[in-house]
């Protein structure tokens, strides 16, 4: 529903936004766009208003941006995931059909978190999704950070490549698993360990990617499949974050 755009009573009020009985109208501060967050208000600033519902914002492509608070919501429950990391280099050797796979990239960390955004409506939030790319110097930590607070999970360690010769062959090693950390936090949080990649194998199996420990992320992916020098390194996978406000 939406309060009237003419005539309003405060049963409209309450009929829209809830509250007790009888009405105090500071309990409807910062309600909607266009309503005080303090001092005075008046009725004509509750016209043409709709109360807040819950709804959730997603980000699951690498790459920064923000959002703003919602009007009316009270909290967010932040989930933010590291990206994995990528996986080792694999190597063969042709002469005697030998395939050694890198290491697994590590899981990224997972943080799991609610807190209250009451009376910030119309602030925002910056957030950066941690990428699981292979080459370049990217930053695989995905963090949120509003006033004081910074939590961050962060990105999977990389698989290292494979190594030795044809007669000592060393599979890659699995990369560590994320961790998490920031400013501000305090419990009650949910905060997890990505799991460590697998180590890579001797005869060309491909070392799997760890997974956040205990929450919902992706696999940092595998060492390549039966290594060649060309087979590359596997790309972790990118990490999230989700706002879900209430």
């Amino acid at each position: 529903m939406t309060t009237p755009s003419g005539t309003i009573s405060f049963q409209n009020i309450e009929t829209e936004f809830g509250g007790s009985h009888p009405i105090t109208m500071s309990e409807y501060y910062g309600k909607a766009v266009g309503i005080p967050t303090s001092g005075t208000i008046s009725m004509s600033q509750f016209q043409n208003k709709t109360a807040f519902s819950a709804f959730s914002n997603t980000f699951t492509t690498a790459g920064s941006g923000s959002v703003t608070i919602p009007y009316g919501a009270s909290t967010v429950t932040l989930s933010i995931v590291g990206a994995g990391g990528p996986s080792g280099f694999g190597a063969s050797y042709s002469n005697i059909d030998k395939h050694t796979s890198g290491g697994g990239g590590g899981g990224g960390g997972y943080i799991h978190w609610t807190i209250s955004v009451a009376g910030y409506g119309g602030n925002t939030m910056s957030y950066v999704v941690g990428s699981g790319a292979t080459y370049g110097a990217p930053v695989r930590d995905s963090s949120v950070t509003w006033l004081s607070i910074s939590p961050t999970a962060f990105g999977g360690g990389a698989g290292t490549s494979a190594a030795g010769s044809y007669a000592n062959e060393n599979p890659g090693v699995g990369g560590a698993g994320g961790s998490t950390g920031g400013n501000g936090l305090s419990d009650p949080i949910d905060r997890y360990n990505g799991s460590n990649g697998s180590n890579g194998d001797t005869n060309g199996g491909p070392g799997p990617g760890g997974y956040s420990g205990g929450g919902p992320g992706d696999a940092g992916n595998g060492g390549t499949a039966p290594g060649s020098y060309e087979g590359g390194s596997a790309p972790g996978a990118d990490g999230y974050v989700q706002f879900s406000w209430a």
